[in-house]
């Protein structure tokens, strides 16, 4: 709910009485596992 909330005060998604907000939540951490993690990945690869 804390992220939730965050979420909420920057974008308001609440349409006929849906809350998107947690779907948001979702695609955000599917975009952070995706690129961010394979990126971190590569980058200790060329490290070594």
């Amino acid at each position: 709910e804390p992220v939730l909330w965050r979420i909420r005060r920057l974008i308001p998604l609440h349409f006929g009485g849906i809350d998107f907000s947690p779907i948001i939540l979702i695609l955000v951490i599917i975009f952070l596992q995706n690129f961010l993690v394979n990126s971190l990945i590569e980058l200790a690869i060329h490290l070594k």
